[in-house]
């Protein structure tokens, strides 16, 4: 074989050896099977599965890729592509934060504020002595909460600076700091986070951590209303139902009310009632006032806040049936929802002197039947608050 022959022969099985090292690695990289699964879970050039995603993102996140690390706990989170599992969501986004991961961070804080990835019943001696992965997840701290919040915050996720405003609002995982909070809800704010506009505005009114400023409170809330966040759309609704800040415009104010009660926002419901039913009001003899009165309306959307367990609501609606407003009159109806109020009612509200009104006019027949149903009616279940996971690309 002469050295020409030999030298092309070596040149050839060099080339193939690295188109062959090439294609292997451009399949199996960690950056190509989190590609893959993004394919997959986009549905782009192939059929979505989301099965097929956790596959290859498990294979990504094994060697250590943060993005498929956190995608993988998204998944797992959310129950995509296999059973919801916050366990592994809390393995995988603990790896992916671990890299300094902003999203991982921010999902974090998350499982941390709500408790996520942890049997009822477990005790912190569980999470010592069993941890991630032997089927733990991670048991709620809200100062560790606080810190996967600021970590993120630094890195200037609107998300976690809103996240971190509140929990220095309500002195969780850090001493309540008002003026804090309202630097965070500035940062996030500032970034066109709705919920931190709206949580601005609140401060504004009430003048926690800045001074007092109706005008201010209008502007961010205002703002985060555009935005369709359910919780402006009630408050400002309450603006212009108060005429702070806006001026008293009612039929205004049923707009913003109905904006977030028809996305089942119970306080917008129990307002949008309070709107059309003027009995706590006073006489509710003012123009504004007579031109939206409709007690049937009112009746309606007590109705779809008493369905919510709301307190408020029940003691309201429980008074037109003691009155026959915009319902027919039914004492024992009335009974049994001021009753609900009463089991329901925060603390420090009191509510018992409607029922007590009531019972005074009814039977002792009257108000067994009423208390029967009081105790039939069926419970309703707190939904934990989490925030919002985002896939990355």
């Amino acid at each position: 074989m002469g050295a020409k022959f030999k030298f092309a022969l070596a040149a050839t099985v060099a080339v193939v050896a690295i188109s062959t090292a090439y294609f292997v690695f451009r399949w199996t990289s960690p950056d190509a099977e989190f590609s893959r699964g993004l394919n997959y879970v986009s549905g782009e050039g192939v059929s979505q599965d989301y099965a097929k995603a956790v596959y290859w993102w498990q294979k990504a996140a094994a060697q250590g890729y943060a993005k498929a690390q956190f995608d993988l706990g998204v998944l797992y989170h959310n129950g995509w592509g296999g059973a919801q599992d916050d366990t592994k969501a809390a393995y995988w986004t603990q790896k992916a934060a671990d890299q300094g991961n902003v999203d991982a961070e921010v999902g974090l804080g998350s499982l941390y504020y709500n408790g996520q990835g942890v049997p009822l019943g477990a005790t912190e001696a569980d999470s010592i002595s069993k941890p991630y992965y032997n089927g733990m997840g991670v048991l709620q701290d809200n100062t560790k909460a606080a810190y996967w919040f600021q970590k993120a915050s630094d890195q200037g996720d609107a998300t976690a600076e809103d996240a971190l405003g509140g929990l220095y609002y309500n002195g969780q995982g850090v001493s309540q700091d008002y003026a804090k909070a309202a630097y965070w809800y500035q940062k996030a704010a500032d970034q066109g986070n709705a919920d931190a506009e709206d949580n601005l505005g609140n401060l504004y009114i009430v003048g926690q951590g800045v001074s007092q400023d109706y005008a201010k409170a209008a502007y961010w809330t205002q703002k985060a209303a555009d935005q369709g966040d359910v919780n402006a759309e009630d408050d400002l609704g309450n603006l212009y139902d108060t005429g702070n800040g806006e001026p008293e415009d009612l039929t205004k104010a049923a707009y913003w009310y109905q904006k977030a009660a028809d996305q089942g926002d119970v306080d917008a419901e129990v307002d949008l009632g309070n709107l059309y039913n003027d009995q706590n009001e006073g006489s509710g003899t003012t123009v504004a006032e007579q031109a939206v009165k409709d007690d049937t309306k009112a009746a309606f959307w007590y109705q779809k806040a008493v369905a919510q367990g709301d307190s408020l609501a029940e003691d309201a609606l429980g008074g037109l049936y003691a009155t026959g407003q915009g319902v027919p009159l039914d004492q024992v109806k009335a009974y049994m929802l001021l009753d609900l109020a009463v089991s329901h009612e925060p603390q420090g509200l009191n509510l018992s002197g409607d029922r007590d009104r009531v019972a005074s006019t009814m039977t002792p027949d009257e108000i067994a039947a009423a208390q029967k149903l009081a105790s039939e009616a069926p419970s309703q279940a707190e939904k934990p608050a989490c925030l919002n996971w985002r896939l990355q690309n």
